[in-house]
């Protein structure tokens, strides 16, 4: 919001009383001013940021490719909140979900760890072996 634009001066629930805000007053004129909703929205796209952050080492267990680490945590920002929000109706039906997170979590990790013998007792496509045998 911009300080003594029409958007500055407008009221919180339609057909109230205008109420000076000395906030919008003091800034000069056309200075942009944050809200509480700016606010909100900028945590919300950090948290989406964490979360593809977050992701990192997962997709590194499959795959050393830069281009594939990047394009998928484009992805992961992009469609993360929506994924959410549709998983959340079903969360009920998700009855091995801790335990399958838990196995998973469990061999990346391992692979991590063991990424150097792995990669010498199988060869450069161990990766390869390691998702098909899962």
């Amino acid at each position: 919001m911009r300080a003594g634009s029409s958007a500055s001066r407008e009221v919180a629930v339609p057909g109230g009383a205008v109420e000076a805000d000395r906030v919008v007053e003091s800034a000069r004129k056309g200075a942009l001013l944050a809200t509480p909703l700016f606010l909100a929205l900028v945590m919300v796209e950090v948290t989406d940021l964490v979360f593809a952050v977050d992701s990192i080492p997962a997709i590194f267990a499959i795959t050393a490719d830069p281009f594939l680490v990047f394009t998928s945590n484009v992805f992961a920002i992009l469609g993360l909140r929506s994924l959410y929000f549709a998983l959340a109706g079903m969360i009920d039906s998700f009855r091995y979900l801790k335990v399958s997170l838990a196995v998973v979590l469990g061999v990346v990790g391992v692979k991590m760890m063991t990424h150097a013998w792995l990669k010498a007792l199988l060869g450069p496509n161990f990766n390869l072996y390691l998702l098909a045998s899962s």
